[in-house]
């Protein structure tokens, strides 16, 4: 028998059905489109803290959260955007109370103002992340849903005539040398130890909580429109309404195209990690060989895209 045997069963892992009992999240799937970024934080949240299926036939056990000594790229960067994301949520949207009727104007207009300054604090933050993680893009910020205070709405140009030159630049200009320093600082890999991939899963996995408030409301407003009550709304109620969807529909993409993704890939890399660290002690408990410890390999192809 091959000494290295393990490895060629373990290299055609694709071919064989390992999800058969596989039940999968107990959750199902949201059918609404914008709703599905919120249910994967959910998931992951549920990984982090008990262990749980984060798609139909990967299950990734809690321990993937606390590995130790684990290559970790950024992680100063990603913990400041998601410490900075936590304070955003809890001090600009939580203690809102979405209107419970479609006709309370001040109600709704403090909602959207609430979700104007998360909207705010998310582009900077997506441009920022941009700069370091060269997977991410820049959101493009749509200003059609602010209101003045004359209830008027704000087109791009008045913003231009608010700001200084400068702030305009900064904010609408990138950096090429700044982002090019940036993923070079972002892209260097660096062992990590159990206590700050735990620190950061549990960040993780408070963003992820805190970030239901944005499902709860998009499920009130819905996000097709269909809950309107154009009978007994007061227009300019239903107009508000409408923006604070507007608003909504837009968080949703960020968190789809900036946090999902960042903590996709980070799952993944421990995933893969994990995975590795498993097959090499099932290997040593046959052989006596020493298996050099790298963190090159990757996932086989079709666990990969299941995550």
């Amino acid at each position: 028998m091959d000494r290295r045997q393990s490895h060629v069963a373990f290299q055609e892992i694709e071919e064989l059905d390992l999800h058969e009992n596989a039940t999968g999240p107990e959750e199902p799937k949201p059918t609404i489109v914008t709703m599905v970024p919120f249910y994967h934080l959910r998931l992951i949240r549920q990984s982090i803290l008990f262990g749980g299926y984060v798609s139909a036939k990967v299950f990734i056990p809690k321990e993937v959260w606390r590995q130790h000594n684990a290559k970790f790229t950024g992680l100063s960067t990603k913990v400041s955007a998601f410490e900075e994301l936590l304070f955003q949520i809890c001090h600009s949207v939580v203690p809102v109370e979405l209107p419970s009727k479609d006709s309370d104007a001040e109600g709704w207009q403090r909602a959207l103002t609430a979700l104007n300054v998360m909207l705010e604090h998310l582009h900077k933050s997506s441009v920022s992340l941009a700069r370091s993680f060269n997977y991410l893009e820049a959101s493009e910020k749509d200003t059609s849903a602010e209101v003045g205070e004359s209830g008027v709405e704000k087109g791009h140009y008045l913003k231009m005539f608010q700001k200084g030159a400068m702030d305009v630049l900064k904010t609408t200009v990138v950096n090429p040398t700044l982002t090019a320093y940036k993923r070079v600082e972002a892209a260097v890999p660096g062992r990590i130890t159990t206590e700050a991939l735990a620190h950061y899963a549990e960040l993780v996995a408070e963003v992820c909580l805190k970030s239901q408030v944005f499902d709860v409301w998009l499920k009130r407003v819905g996000a097709d429109g269909s809950s309107d009550d154009s009978a007994t709304a007061v227009p300019s109620a239903l107009l508000l309404k409408q923006k604070v969807r507007k608003c909504l529909l837009e968080v949703s993409k960020i968190f789809h195209d900036v946090m999902c993704e960042m903590i996709w890939r980070d799952l993944q890399r421990l995933l893969e990690r994990y995975l590795r660290k498993m097959r090499k002690s099932f290997a040593r408990m046959y052989w006596d060989d020493d298996i050099e410890d790298d963190d090159t390999t990757s996932l086989p192809s079709s666990m990969a895209m299941a995550l």
